[in-house]
């Protein structure tokens, strides 16, 4: 079985507007996100590396869960898709900002 963690509400890519961005400088986007805390809901997101976003495949829509047996985090976007290992900094910085 898999405990919740978090649900994925939105995945933002960042937006530099008709001024672009400066040159060098990192592209983040914000990864929105509910979870409960002593049974109440709670809102918060995470600024996460372009890169890492899009390598890990992350959804809008997904759920963030842990494997009773394995411990391992996984991300579940839909009910009909089978769990796919979630990025060890994604998992972090979520876990990371629920813990504020």
């Amino acid at each position: 079985m898999y405990e919740p963690v978090a649900y994925i509400s939105h995945v933002e890519e960042a937006d530099f507007g008709c001024e672009g961005r400066e040159e060098g400088s990192e592209i983040t986007d914000r990864i929105s996100f509910y979870y409960l805390d002593d049974d109440k809901l709670k809102y918060a997101s995470v600024e996460i590396d372009e890169d890492t976003i899009n390598e890990s495949g992350i959804e809008d829509d997904s759920w963030v869960v842990v494997d009773d047996e394995t411990s391992e985090a996984l991300m579940i976007a839909d009910e009909d898709s089978d769990p796919v290992p979630m990025d060890d900094d994604i998992y972090e910085a979520i876990t990371e900002e629920m813990a504020k």
